[in-house]
């Protein structure tokens, strides 16, 4: 009632004595007009606008001029880009936070929770022994739910007795969307950091699972059902109830640094497989005749595409040919020979594809296809080539475990595996 009773408030004072004969769409954007003038933000005409559009639906108004989107439009207002905060802001902004707003904030940090549903979250929403709790009261009208970190369970079932876990009680009492705004926004200013919003949390747990790999739709379901177990640096906490500094430290997340190893760690392990891949086809190149027409041709694909995948470019990470170019000569020059047949000889539909085909019909109505095959690749080539292969192979494989060894420090959480480098028998 409270937003109807202000949109009323800007209403009235302009066509409170405006006959309904008289409204037409013209003075509904003249109100539109005011309200930008005077500095109103787009979401705020927009719903003053539907309040006045469900007044005159109520008093039968047709055509109601407040629904008329031709003469009626919204001021433009330049979208603000959305920063969410890093894991050093919120670990700032947390330190200055008082006692009765950190629990509250590092759930919505760590669960992509929206403020409303933690202000709606009672005590008969939890399931303790299975770790989580619903979400009953959703902007999307479908309840889910949601299984916090353990650490953090523990210490929101710590915020009243289990007596007195009344089922319409609140869980965060005292804690609403204004108030805890108002903490995070003084936090950031006393600590020198970028201001956020409670909700901006919610856009950092999105992209956290984003930059993870996850596509944007589905992060956006899973932002608040996820268990963040990745954490980096770490911040005591009071408790909310008693004031005592608690023993357990609470850790926060730089995970953007982290899975952003990890994405190359991925594509470097891929890449190792392709140089074994690779030098298994060229190892049965040899044993093959020229009668093997088929075979010789699949293979010696196999042995252009498998290397060049490795450095095709992709939507994640792309390992460029020019930083793994070998230095010696022969191979730094098989190593860019290789990657230009990838788009000639061994091209599939490629306009500038080098493959000859024929294509030939007999008496009897069958179609039968040729194809030209050259050595594009010597016995002498195919010889350097494993060599090649290997030592990229062994190249990712090094580099894939450093980064390993830095993602471990970028984390406390649970390790990452590294690769084992298997050298060939």
């Amino acid at each position: 009632m409270q937003t109807y009773d202000v949109a009323l408030g800007r209403i009235l004072p302009t066509l409170g004595g405006t006959p309904l004969g008289e409204l037409d769409a013209q003075t509904v954007a003249d109100l539109v007009a005011t309200m930008h003038a005077d500095g109103l933000k787009k979401q705020t005409i927009r719903k003053t606008v539907s309040v006045l559009a469900m007044v005159l639906d109520h008093a039968r108004v047709q055509p109601n001029p407040a629904r008329d989107r031709l003469t009626v439009k919204m001021p433009r207002e330049e979208r603000r880009h959305v920063q969410p905060p890093t894991a050093d802001h919120i670990e700032a902004v947390i330190r200055l936070l008082s006692s009765q707003y950190r629990l509250p904030m590092l759930v919505l940090d760590a669960t992509g929770m929206r403020i409303g549903e933690l202000e709606a979250l009672t005590w008969g929403d939890m399931d303790e022994p299975r770790g989580r709790w619903r979400i009953a009261t959703s902007k999307t009208g479908r309840p889910r739910w949601v299984t916090p970190p353990p650490f953090l369970l523990d210490r929101v079932l710590e915020l009243c007795p289990r007596d007195d876990r009344h089922s319409d009680r609140k869980v965060f009492e005292g804690v609403t969307g204004d108030r805890l705004r108002t903490a995070i926004t003084r936090a950031c200013t006393a600590s020198v950091v970028p201001a956020f919003s409670p909700h901006d949390l919610r856009h950092r747990r999105v992209s956290l699972l984003h930059l993870g790999g996850m596509p944007w739709a589905r992060s956006v379901r899973r932002s608040a059902t996820m268990t963040s177990r990745r954490r980096a640096g770490s911040t005591r906490m009071s408790s909310p109830t008693s004031g005592k500094s608690s023993t357990r430290r609470f850790s926060l997340v730089d995970e953007s640094e982290r899975n952003r190893l990890l994405k190359r760690q991925r594509m470097l392990g891929l890449a190792a497989s392709d140089m074994r891949q690779a030098e298994s086809a060229a190892r049965a190149l040899p044993t093959t005749t020229p009668v093997d027409f088929h075979l010789r041709r699949a293979l010696m694909t196999a042995v252009v595409v498998s290397y060049s995948r490795a450095f095709t470019k992709s939507t994640i990470v792309t390992l460029r040919r020019e930083e793994y170019e070998p230095t010696d000569g022969q191979l730094g020059e098989l190593h860019n020979r290789i990657l230009d047949l990838r788009d000639t000889v061994s091209a599939h539909t490629d306009k500038n594809a080098g493959r000859t085909i024929s294509v030939t019909q007999g008496l009897d109505d069958s179609v039968a296809v040729g194809e030209a095959f050259d050595q594009v690749l010597s016995p002498d080539d195919l010889t350097l080539g494993i060599e090649l292969f290997e030592i990229q192979r062994v190249r990712f494989l090094d580099e894939a475990i450093k980064i390993a060894e830095a993602a471990r420090r970028c984390s406390d959480g649970a390790p990452i595996r590294a690769p084992t480098r298997r050298r060939n028998r």
